[in-house]
């Protein structure tokens, strides 16, 4: 917690400026947080990415440039309300408690990643590196990730009824049908946490029900109303 400032600045993560779009994002994530009736919220910073992404850490959120072009302050708000259910519910803390636990695989996947993928000189011997470093992928692909599984898919499924709990089923549902999913991959270790989320759409699936209910709810009562008033008329004709 004490470093992630210094994590955030190494990644080039900075604040929102104060221009127009940007600078209504602080007081959004406020008035979002008052909605959920959270009495505190992450520090908000901005990664300049074209990719729509959001990541919550423990005490920041960051939200890319292209989450913030590509998406209507209705959208945004709605990818907020997801975020901070997570952040209120301890989910990154969890995460970064799996991650500590698995941290020298977490350190081979990430670094074969960026090197044998970024690095376009080493590319050559990425076979080789390959065969050194297998072990850990399979481990952290076949024994961690599905061990996260049901957990991670749960907790998207959560975070989603959270923010349409605040009312931005509709507003989500759109961001999730623009980016697929927002919340995107950096390394390897984020990638195998990304399996874990529910298929896209299982997500919609879900939003669009939840967002049936109340109308069959209303429906329900309306016509158990009906039937009261139809009982209620005839008793009064019997009598």
């Amino acid at each position: 917690i004490t470093f992630e400032p210094i994590l955030l600045d190494f990644r080039s993560y900075r604040r929102p400026s104060r221009r127009a779009q940007e600078g209504a994002l602080q007081p959004l994530l406020r008035e979002v947080a008052e909605r959920m009736g959270l009495s505190s919220f992450p520090i908000l910073r901005v990664a300049d990415s074209p990719t729509p992404g959001v990541w919550t850490y423990m005490r920041h959120m960051v939200l890319s440039k292209g989450l913030i072009d590509q998406m209507d302050e209705e959208e945004i708000a709605a990818v907020m309300a997801h975020e901070l259910h997570h952040w209120s519910r301890g989910d990154p803390m969890a995460q970064r408690f799996v991650w500590a636990c698995t941290f020298p695989l977490v350190v081979l996947v990430n670094f074969y990643k960026f090197v044998f993928t970024q690095v376009q000189s080493v590319q050559k011997y990425a076979t080789f590196a390959w065969v050194l470093v297998w072990p850990a992928f399979t481990l952290l692909n076949l024994v961690v990730a599905p061990l996260m599984v049901a957990r991670g898919r749960r907790q998207e499924y959560e975070a989603d009824a959270g923010a349409i709990a605040a009312g931005y089923g509709p507003a989500l549902a759109s961001a999730l049908a623009k980016t697929a999913d927002f919340e995107i991959a950096r390394t390897g270790w984020e990638e195998a946490l990304l399996r874990t989320h529910p298929p896209i759409e299982f997500r919609l699936e879900a939003i669009e029900e939840a967002a049936a209910q109340p109308a069959r709810r209303a429906t329900a009562a309306s016509g158990a109303g009906k039937a009261t008033n139809g009982r209620t008329r005839q008793s009064a004709r019997s009598t």
